[in-house]
């Protein structure tokens, strides 16, 4: 088990596969987090472990920081953990790591739409599909201008031409308060 949970966290980390990135990206490190939580996941089933579990609940946690999509990851593995173990030990503690989890994101979505009026955990999406559009170069032409994104857009490729969709929001602020993929 060791030596599978090794080989897989070199893999990840393999800095020839990601010689052709510009930026270490999300995957990598999501990849070796999944890795560890299956991992700490079987050496629980196995033999149920304070430190393990705490260290499990820390990485679950952070996760949905990591991918939102992986919101409901806890709730999986400490469902899995109780069903193993049946004892109430296990059944408190992963029910107090899960509402701690709750209570975090509740607090980090409140602060969310407090500081930035977003409510919500990440909006990361409209920036990914930005950032394909600017560096597949593709065509725009024949896109509705909704809230005027595409003026901005075909401007900032006229005045700068960097891939980055950052460099779009940190130019054009106003980017920030809507939600165009949406719209």
């Amino acid at each position: 088990m060791n030596v599978a949970w090794t080989y897989c966290l070199f893999m990840a980390c393999n800095r020839t596969l990601l010689l052709f990135e510009h930026h270490v990206l999300t995957e990598t490190f999501s990849t070796i987090l999944i890795i560890t939580i299956v991992y700490l996941l079987v050496r629980l089933i196995a033999i149920f472990d304070w430190t393990t579990f705490i260290i499990m609940a820390f990485l679950c946690i952070s996760g949905v920081f990591l991918r939102p999509s992986y919101i409901g990851i806890p709730f999986i593995v400490f469902g899995i953990l109780v069903w193993f173990h049946k004892k109430r030990m296990v059944l408190i503690a992963s029910f107090v790591s899960l509402l701690l989890y709750g209570g975090i994101l509740f607090v980090y979505t409140q602060a969310n739409a407090r500081h930035f009026q977003y409510n919500g955990i990440i909006r990361i999406s409209d920036v990914n599909l930005l950032g394909k559009i600017l560096t597949l170069n593709l065509s725009i032409e024949n896109t509705p201008d909704t809230g005027g994104i595409k003026q901005i857009i075909q401007d900032y490729r006229l005045r700068y031409g960097d891939p980055n969709p950052w460099q779009v929001f940190i130019r054009f602020p106003q980017l920030f308060k809507a939600d165009y993929l949406n719209s």
